[in-house]
């Protein structure tokens, strides 16, 4: 709060300041590395015997931090966020606390992935459906944390201090959408899903396509 920083606060926001660097310039690097290291936490996660110290690890400790280098990107670097968008969720899900989107919802709680019409989330069911760049619609189940067949990089079920985390439990395969003409396109605005019930979802392209789904 006051200058001069001591050492270790003077680290940390050198850290800090080195993190968002590294993640705008590359971001696909960032994404898929901070996924990865995500994807190896929750297998140690569902070791019960490295329970008692997983929730102290960097990751664990780094979520506020990594969000918000999400967010950043979001904000910069949408084409990038795009075309990763199944792992950008699967990193938001296990940052994110599943009692508070419950309660919340997720545009309160991270407002700034809603801003993708790619991305979908349904009160009623307590679901969010993220449409891929390379043509899948992936299906996250906030009530239970549990995992089915799906193609995701968490395709594992792991407990942090004893609750349920949020995993991605089924995806589908579509044609890839296109964009209406090269370079012209909004990132953000490929696809839109559409909610229709607790049980059915809609992927509508730009070019007024749908692709209907029973979830």
């Amino acid at each position: 709060m006051g200058l001069p920083l001591s050492p270790a606060a003077d680290s940390a926001r050198s850290a800090r300041h080195a993190l968002s660097l590294i993640a705008t310039a590359r971001p696909p690097a960032f994404i898929t590395t901070i996924a990865k290291e995500v994807h190896r936490h929750t297998a140690l996660a569902a070791n019960t015997q490295s329970q008692q110290n997983i929730h102290t690890t960097t990751l664990a400790r780094a979520k506020g931090e990594i969000l918000r280098v999400i967010e950043i990107l979001i904000e910069k670097m949408p084409t990038d966020v795009v075309d990763l968008l199944v792992e950008v969720m699967d990193i938001i899900m296990y940052c994110l606390e599943g009692s508070l989107v419950k309660k919340k919802g997720l545009q309160e709680c991270f407002p700034a992935i809603c801003r993708f019409y790619m991305v979908s989330y349904y009160e009623r069911s307590h679901r969010i459906a993220v449409g891929a760049r390379h043509g899948s619609v992936a299906l996250y189940d906030i009530r239970t944390g549990k995992c089915q067949m799906n193609t995701s990089l968490l395709g594992s079920i792991g407990m942090l201090n004893s609750a349920p985390q949020l995993r991605c439990i089924k995806t589908y395969q579509v044609p890839p959408v296109q964009p209406a003409s090269p370079g012209s396109h909004n990132a953000l605005r490929l696809a839109r899903l559409i909610w229709t019930s607790n049980r059915n979802v809609i992927l509508m392209a730009h070019d007024g396509k749908e692709h209907r789904f029973v979830v």
